[in-house]
């Protein structure tokens, strides 16, 4: 006999599914998946299940109830105070950035009072000067700049300090 018997059919490598293998075909291979057996559901009595409902609505009802008094059950009460000075629980990085921001909008009023005493009453000085031209220049340019990041870090600040309110 040889080692290729092909009267039982070809033979399947079992380190993989038959039917990804060559000379699988459905009808003739098919295997039936293993049985699970069944186990029955414990029965409960269907009084039971609705005098838990009605438990269960019952004190749904109550804890969404503005008029029941809950007790000492307050949000305050469950948080305990924050310890120590409040300059100690300040967020240094948001004090820098409000900084910044306060910065960025004198900086940004100042340079636009500076470009409009060169624009509108002539040059600073009777002569001209090409250094003060340039800076009348930038001036008038970096205006909307330094006060849009100015409010942009204000009202950040003010972001993140409305996500943090309830934490």
């Amino acid at each position: 006999m040889s080692d290729r018997d092909t009267s039982a059919g070809p033979r399947f490598d079992p380190r993989f599914p038959p039917a990804f293998q060559p000379g699988y075909d459905e009808r003739v291979h098919r295997e039936e998946p293993p049985r699970v057996p069944l186990r029955e559901a414990p029965r409960t009595d269907l009084d039971d299940l609705i005098a838990a409902a009605a438990a269960d609505a019952h004190e749904e009802r109550i804890a969404s109830d503005p008029a029941f008094d809950h007790g000492d059950e307050t949000p305050d009460a469950a948080e305990p105070a924050p310890a120590g000075p409040w300059w100690k629980r300040i967020n240094p990085y948001l004090v820098a950035l409000g900084l910044i921001g306060v910065a960025l909008l004198v900086a940004a009023w100042n340079l636009a009072a500076y470009s409009a005493r060169g624009a509108f009453f002539g040059q600073p000085s009777s002569q001209f000067d090409p250094v003060q031209m340039f800076f009348l220049q930038s001036a008038i340019f970096t205006v909307p700049l330094f006060g849009t990041l100015g409010l942009a870090t204000l009202i950040s600040i003010v972001v993140i300090l409305a996500t943090r309110w309830r934490r």
